[in-house]
């Protein structure tokens, strides 16, 4: 297995892991200014932002469930939402 984790150990993996995500959001706001999307995918990207903050707050609690509820669950929202958001802000468009 070639992860972050088995690469760097879970500590150090956990400490990357705010970094990687404030990598993504910046791609996530880079892609709604050159899609030209609106204030409803924003509204969704701040959504995004809190749901990954969340994320590590789970993680903080230091037990195999939380990690795997931040991982698993929190990220499968993230997904959602952030489809979600660009699905909204098509059809308020239109």
């Amino acid at each position: 297995l070639h992860s972050l984790v088995v690469r760097l150990g879970l500590p150090r993996a956990l400490a990357a892991a705010p970094i990687f995500h404030l990598v993504a959001l910046a791609g996530f706001l880079a892609f709604g200014l050159l899609a030209g999307l609106g204030p409803a995918y924003y509204v969704g990207l701040a959504g995004v932002g809190l749901a990954l903050g969340y994320e590590h707050i789970l993680v903080r609690q230091n037990n195999l469930e939380s990690i795997n509820k931040a991982f698993f669950q929190v990220n499968a929202a993230v997904s959602g939402l952030f489809v979600l958001s660009i699905l909204a802000d098509r059809v308020l468009i239109s």
